[in-house]
């Protein structure tokens, strides 16, 4: 399953209390904070598309009173002349057989075929498709100072490294601009911004009613549940290593409760001129 875009980007009840600034140390300015965040993430979102991972999906679904797997896959994330691709790694935490591996590299053969056949002109309007579709994820980010009232509760440590602790909740009266922003409104919770280079080092987010997606075919319902935990990588990048999903969703005719998490590890940075990306890693 491709993680959506909307749950990678449903930022925001927070937890732990706050460390208060000493008296005598004015406390930043949280808008300050929250736009360099902001503008700092939107940078990410370029980078990362130097970079290849792995990034293993377990979903279970609660049926009657038990929580059962649904779906444990791994798959190895990276690009191909700039659009990403997903090859399945690993099914229910084993390596694939001699058969299933052979299946995933026609595929990839068949798609390293089709890009070398490419014409310019079918290969200019896949790449802009490309570009549109991360101009639309950076004007949504664009939004977020405006969409929420944004708190400064303080400071405290993620992973060993000194965050501020902002709290948002919907700023009344915000009617969103960008396509992907019309569900920020129903969003509130806690980010976790890291004090040296303002990223998001912690999310924890909560819906406050029903979120549509794909012209209705996927809802979650009130009380959607996210926690995304990101990393400092490679002294260049913060990409995300965890992200938890609790929700009440349906999905065309499959509805339920679901339990999801997603984790991501071995980021390797690639050769941009490498055919096949993840497999060239950079000397930095």
């Amino acid at each position: 399953m491709r993680f959506p875009s909307i749950l990678f980007l449903l930022l925001f009840s927070g937890c732990a209390a706050a460390v208060a600034n000493p008296p005598d140390v004015q406390p930043p300015d949280v808008m300050d904070i929250v736009r360099k965040s902001c503008q700092r993430d939107n940078e990410n979102l370029e980078l990362r598309r130097q970079y290849t991972w792995r990034q293993i999906d377990n979903i279970r679904r609660l049926k009657g009173s038990d929580w059962k797997t649904e779906r444990l896959r791994a798959f190895d994330i990276f690009f191909i002349d700039g659009t990403e691709y997903r090859r399945l790694a690993e099914k229910d935490g084993k390596a694939l057989s001699e058969k299933e591996a052979g299946e995933e590299q026609a595929k990839m053969d068949r798609e390293l075929g089709k890009r070398k056949r490419e014409s310019e002109s079918d290969r200019r309007k896949r790449r802009e498709k490309d570009a549109q579709e991360l101009a639309e994820e950076r004007k949504m980010r664009a939004e977020l100072p405006a969409a929420f009232d944004w708190k400064l509760l303080g400071a405290e440590q993620v992973n060993g490294r000194p965050c501020w602790k902002v709290q948002a909740e919907p700023k009344p009266g915000y009617r969103p601009v960008a396509k992907n922003a019309k569900f920020l409104p129903k969003l509130h919770g806690t980010l976790w911004i890291d004090q040296q280079n303002y990223e998001w080092a912690r999310v924890d987010a909560e819906s406050l009613d029903t979120i549509s997606a794909g012209l209705g075919m996927f809802r979650l319902g009130k009380g959607f549940r996210l926690l995304l935990e990101q990393s400092f990588i490679n002294s260049e990048i913060w990409a995300p290593v965890s992200v938890r999903v609790k929700a009440n969703a349906r999905a065309l005719f499959i509805g339920g409760n679901f339990d999801i998490d997603i984790s991501f590890k071995d980021y390797r940075k690639y050769s941009v001129s490498s055919t096949v990306s993840g497999v060239e890693e950079s000397n930095q």
